[in-house]
């Protein structure tokens, strides 16, 4: 009986005592507090919006051209006999480059020249013929009269049958034949006009000829424009050139200017400074010394896709000209600008957009460039913004999520 009752309450007991165990477990076990969800704040860096007036600038890049480029060349066929200048070399006014071989043109002038004092020995001997008709004719003339003369007394002697018939036929042939005589000396007293025509047209073709030859020949010496530099030579002592061959390639070298491109987002503000007669001025970098422009011309063409105009700078410099086709860096300053913020390049997102830090939050706030400046080596970005007031905070750490309502913490806000 005592084992049934123990078979019986053993297993009560156990499931008793674990029961009692289970709720010790739970009484003894620390209470859990629930997250609660917290906005992620991302630190920063920001500047203090401060305005003033500043002149900003435009980094650009430019080449050395130069609009006196000359390309001389050959109009002869001929030899070049001597070379007397090497590229590179500085050239002044009228000095010789290239001799080209002269006799053929020497000798064709001696042969124009000999037919042009022929044409003029023909002129003259015309005059010459002219005064000479002329006497002639006033003694025919006079030879004519007294044959009419006597060709009226023998129609007097004829009508009295005083003399025969032969001798009347004979004073008639007399005068026909000085009248004959005088018609034909002035008709060439009256061509001598059209003679001297035809030879005056031989001489000026002529002497056209002969001026020509005395041109080319001139012209196998090639002498320097203008005071310049020589860029290339394309022949050599011996070389055999013809009509339209290059010879030398020089340049004016105190007309060297810069071409750069002004990008799109300055063209408004110098044109507006050109309008308003001011001289935008620039300042070059080569080979360590800083060169003055000044601006002179804006281009009239515009490249499709190049984004820009070319603008070309003149060099204010007493005597430093620079090689041409050479690359260099310019500063180029634009004109004043009123309550101007300068902010560092990583405060701008985009184009023309910063953000304001207003409660831990950001803002979107577009700005208008006006290039930039340099100050203490380091480079800002010259804006306006009539969003921004003094005293604002401007974000100047570049962030990949940075939009609108963005929660942040400056963390040079004490600085």
């Amino acid at each position: 009986m005592i084992k049934r009752i123990l078979r019986i309450l053993l297993p009560v007991g156990i499931i008793g005592i674990a029961v009692v165990g289970f709720g010790i477990l739970q009484s003894d076990q620390p209470e859990v507090t629930p997250d609660v969800p917290q906005t992620r704040q991302w630190l920063v860096d920001a500047q203090i919006v401060s305005k003033s007036a500043q002149i900003p600038t435009a980094n650009l890049f430019g080449r050395v051209v130069t609009p006196a480029n000359s390309v001389l060349s050959s109009i002869l066929d001929a030899k070049v006999v001597e070379v007397k200048v090497l590229p590179g070399q500085a050239v002044s006014t009228d000095d010789v480059l290239v001799r080209l071989d002269s006799q053929t043109i020497e000798t064709q002038i001696r042969q124009f020249a000999a037919d042009v004092a022929r044409i003029n020995a023909s002129v003259n001997r015309e005059a010459e013929r002219l005064e000479t008709d002329r006497e002639i004719l006033f003694h025919e003339v006079r030879l004519l009269e007294l044959a009419t003369e006597s060709l009226q007394r023998f129609e007097t002697l004829k009508s009295r049958n005083v003399i025969s018939q032969a001798e009347f036929d004979a004073a008639e042939q007399a005068e026909q034949q000085a009248r004959l005589a005088v018609t034909a000396r002035e008709a060439a007293i009256r061509e001598y006009n059209s003679r001297v025509m035809v030879l005056e047209a031989e001489l000026g073709r002529a002497q056209a000829t002969l001026d020509k030859a005395l041109i080319d020949l001139e012209e196998t010496v090639i002498r320097a424009p203008y005071n310049g530099r020589v860029t290339a030579v394309h022949v050599a002592t011996g070389s055999r050139v013809r009509n339209g061959s290059l010879l030398v390639e020089m340049y004016d070298h105190t007309q060297t200017e810069i071409r750069t491109l002004i990008p799109n987002r300055y063209i408004e503000q110098v044109r507006k400074t050109i309008e308003h007669q001011s001289t935008i001025k620039a300042v070059a970098e080569l080979d360590g010394r800083n060169l003055e422009l000044n601006l002179n011309r804006l281009g009239t063409a515009v490249d499709p896709g190049r984004g820009g105009i070319d603008a070309y700078f003149e060099l204010v410099s007493d005597s430093t000209y620079p090689e041409l086709g050479r690359s260099v860096s310019l500063q180029m300053f634009l004109s004043p600008v009123e309550n101007a913020i300068a902010l560092p390049y990583e405060a701008v997102y985009g184009s023309n957009n910063v953000f304001k830090i207003t409660s831990n939050q950001l803002q979107r706030i577009e700005i208008e460039r006006f290039g930039q400046i340099t100050t203490d080596q380091e480079t800002y970005i010259v804006a306006v913004s009539d969003q921004l007031n003094e005293g604002d905070f401007i974000l100047t750490t570049q962030l990949v999520n940075a939009n609108d309502g963005l929660t942040v913490k400056i963390s040079n806000q004490n600085e």
